[in-house]
This record gives C-alpha cells, sequence and structure tokens, in this order.
C-alpha cells in the first residue's frame, strides 16, 4: 500500500496541466442521432424531438414520452403534441447498445 504522499504524487502526475485544462475543445461534428428528426411525405412533414426515457430499468421494455409537431402541407397549419411509445428491448450491457422491436404509440396528445 503506498504512503499517503507517494499515493497523492502519482495522481498528480496523471492529472492534466492548468494549459491542457484551458484549451478549447473542438466542437462536436454533427450526427445522424442527435434530435430533432424529420420526416417529409407530400401530405406532411413530422418533428420528433428529442424522446425522454419514462421507464427502461428491467432491460426488457423501454417507454418514453417525446414531442412532436405535424405540419399539413395543404394549409401549412402546424400542431404540436407528444407521443408516449413503448417498445421491446435487446440490451448488450458489455457492448452498451440497446436494439429497440415491437415500437408502439400507446398515447398520441395533440
Amino acid at each position: 500500500m503506498q504512503a499517503p504522499a507517494a499515493h497523492r504524487a502519482a495522481a498528480e502526475a496523471e492529472r492534466p496541466s492548468d494549459a491542457a485544462l484551458a484549451e478549447p475543445k473542438a466542437p462536436r461534428a454533427a450526427a445522424d442521432h442527435l434530435y430533432s428528426r424529420t420526416t417529409t411525405t407530400k401530405r406532411s412533414t413530422l418533428v420528433g424531438h428529442a424522446p425522454q426515457i419514462e421507464s427502461g430499468a428491467d432491460f426488457e421494455r423501454l417507454t418514453a414520452w417525446g414531442a412532436i409537431a405535424l405540419t399539413r402541407g395543404a394549409t401549412g397549419v402546424t400542431y404540436s403534441g407528444s407521443a408516449h411509445c413503448a417498445a421491446k428491448t435487446d440490451t448488450d450491457l458489455f457492448g452498451s447498445a440497446v436494439l429497440l422491436h415491437d415500437l408502439c404509440v400507446e398515447t398520441l396528445n395533440v
């Protein structure tokens, strides 16, 4: 077991310098998986915003709420609301991945 002074010295050696911490970080590149998501058809445009996970602790079923906006192409009128969705999940805890299937909209509020 290291003495406290030796342990502190080892931790300080691994700590980034103040100059390195002060350097600005490069901006993140836009990615496909970020929200909002837009789907457009001949009749309308649907925008889905980032869902908020409601439950999924059992790793078998996930439920979430998401804000949506639907714009009708013919009139240009936009309706806002929310959707409550549920899906079965296959979870890879070691790979940090979740596959959703049997997705359904349980409640739609507009």
